[in-house]
C-alpha cells in the first residue's frame, strides 16, 4: 500500500482550531492533473466576507489570488472532503 501524501494537524482540543499543520508530499508520486472537486462559496465569517473551500480529492498548496483582499491563511492542503473558511 502506498500513498502520495500525509498531512498532520494539530488541534485544540476545546474549540477542534488548527494550532500548527504539516504536509508532506512524496517525492515523485504527483498525482496526474485531475478534477478534484474544488468548490468555493463566498460567506460572511465573524462579520467580515470570507470564503469557504471545499475539496472532494487532495488539494495542495490551496492559494487565494485577489487584487483587493489578502487572506488571512493561504499555501494550505486540504484534505478530501474537508472545508475551511478564509
Amino acid at each position: 500500500l502506498t500513498h502520495d501524501a500525509t498531512l498532520a494537524r494539530l488541534l485544540d482540543p476545546e474549540t477542534d482550531a488548527v494550532l500548527a499543520e504539516a504536509s508532506h508530499f512524496v517525492a515523485g508520486r504527483a498525482p496526474a492533473p485531475r478534477d478534484i472537486g474544488l468548490a468555493v462559496q463566498p460567506v460572511i465569517h465573524d462579520g467580515a466576507p470570507a470564503v469557504s473551500i471545499t475539496a472532494e480529492r487532495l488539494a495542495r498548496f490551496v492559494t487565494i489570488d485577489d487584487r483587493i483582499c489578502r487572506p488571512a491563511d493561504e499555501g494550505f492542503s486540504l484534505a478530501p472532503g474537508e472545508t475551511r473558511v478564509v
